[in-house]
């Protein structure tokens, strides 16, 4: 066999191992690939042989150790970039997912496409009494030591503090309408004379958002109101926007 063909052959050896380490199949699929390899190098030599080519020259093992390198080195690069980007995937996931449900979906992708079941589920809300108004009304120390209080007498359940977002007149008076619900007045005309409004009114929102969650024992906070009088979507983005800066914060 003439030397630039030994080196073709070589070079297809070693790409067939790195291509065989990539199958992303099933393992029965794999042996198979592996299995139709090992035949056909096998019988490659006698193939040439039978026509009439000498193959003195051809490497009796050097075939399997360059398929061996090339499925090792292909396979290590392809698990290491499959690792790193796993790795990145489960950090974004887990900025708004449970941290055992972004693994679930990273061992499971399939679990992302849309779909519906039927299911019994138990839920149970729970409030206390007052709690909206004084998380608005007073200060997050007095926010601590209400939530250190209640859990010295045997609270357990997750405490989550409201938080009032208005970015426009229309949606602080509602606010400030609303039963059972104070806010600070001095604030609200703050936001309302900005020369940003819809600025201010995030800002302020996140700002006490920050300051509740940083509170032990406060798990979360509800973003109360509409957000936006204009229209559903634009206070949508008023929230996903406050939610943002305070996961950008965290």
């Amino acid at each position: 066999v003439p030397g630039p063909s030994l080196w073709v052959l070589a070079i297809l050896v070693v790409v067939a191992g790195g291509l065989t380490s990539l199958i992303d199949m099933r393992a029965r699929w794999v042996a198979l690939a592996f299995l139709g390899q090992l035949a056909f190098f096998v019988a490659f030599p006698f193939w040439l042989h039978r026509h009439g080519i000498d193959t003195t020259t051809l490497p009796a093992f050097g075939w399997a150790v360059g398929w061996l390198l090339g499925y090792a080195a292909v396979g290590t690069a392809a698990r290491t970039i499959g690792s790193r980007q796993r790795a990145f995937a489960q950090s974004a996931l887990g900025k708004y997912l449970p941290v055992d449900v972004a693994a679930q979906i990273m061992r499971d992708p399939d679990q992302l496409s849309l779909h519906g079941e039927r299911r019994n589920i138990y839920c149970v809300f729970t409030d206390l009494e007052g709690f909206t108004k004084l998380s608005h009304a007073v200060t997050p120390e007095t926010v601590a030591r209400f939530v250190a209080r209640a859990r010295e007498l045997g609270l357990t359940i997750p405490v989550v503090a409201g938080v009032a977002v208005y970015t426009d007149a229309a949606g602080a008076r509602v606010l400030q309408g609303f039963p059972g619900l104070h806010l600070d007045d001095a604030r609200v005309e703050r936001v309302l004379a900005a020369g940003d409004v819809r600025e201010a009114g995030i800002e302020a929102a996140v700002e006490e958002a920050r300051a509740l969650l940083a509170v032990p024992g406060v798990s979360g906070v509800n973003l109360s109101g509409r957000g936006s009088s204009s229209s559903e979507l634009d206070g949508a983005e008023v929230k996903a926007e406050i939610g943002r800066r305070i996961q950008e914060g965290a």
